[in-house]
């Protein structure tokens, strides 16, 4: 079995507060919808990928793949009641999806407080913002 090692990334995905092992969900975790997970898969890149086994609701174990992404990951629950058509396979559940991390609460640093806390601003046009719950980072450049 070939299994990404993850723990040695942990301090990247600051955004949890537990990483967990190969049959536990990572912390903070609430089901999200599938429109909340395409629209965080389709304008942000995937930074690492996890494929585990996890007892969701006191059921059988499924299968799980986790996106990482800069300050927010997602875990995907396959579905695993195959049902067999004439020509063509069918799953009898959905996917279930879970957004996991904190639920951010950013608020913009202005470009003296990035200086004295020795942050690069790069300056007009940069935003650099950090959530107030976890201390997660992001920034961009807003002048197109």
């Amino acid at each position: 079995m070939w299994y990404i090692d993850i723990m040695s990334e942990a301090k990247q995905f600051s955004y949890l507060s537990k990483l967990g092992g190969h049959n536990d969900m990572p912390e903070p975790a609430r089901e999200c919808t599938q429109d909340e997970f395409y629209h965080v898969w389709k304008t942000e890149s995937v930074l690492q990928e996890d494929y585990r086994s996890i007892v969701i609701d006191s059921g059988p174990m499924k299968t799980v793949i986790i996106l990482f992404f800069h300050d927010v990951a997602f875990a995907v629950v396959f579905p695993d009641q195959l049902v067999r058509g004439s020509d063509k396979i069918q799953y009898h559940d959905k996917p279930r999806y879970f957004e996991l991390g904190c639920d951010h609460d950013y608020r913009e640093l202005g470009q003296k407080e990035c200086k004295d806390r020795g942050i690069k601003h790069w300056g007009m046009c940069w935003h650099e913002w950090e959530c107030k719950k976890c201390g997660q980072r992001k920034s961009y450049d807003s002048s197109g």
